[in-house]
């Protein structure tokens, strides 16, 4: 396995399932003060 593909798995994973999670979070503390 190259370390590439493991790296770019993870950073795919990352991005479908935290993107929901950091977008709320995010927009939860920037709607926050806004």
């Amino acid at each position: 396995m190259n370390a590439y593909l493991i790296l770019w798995s993870l950073a795919l994973v990352a991005l479908l399932a935290g993107d929901e999670f950091f977008y709320r979070r995010f927009r939860r503390g920037m709607g926050s003060e806004e």
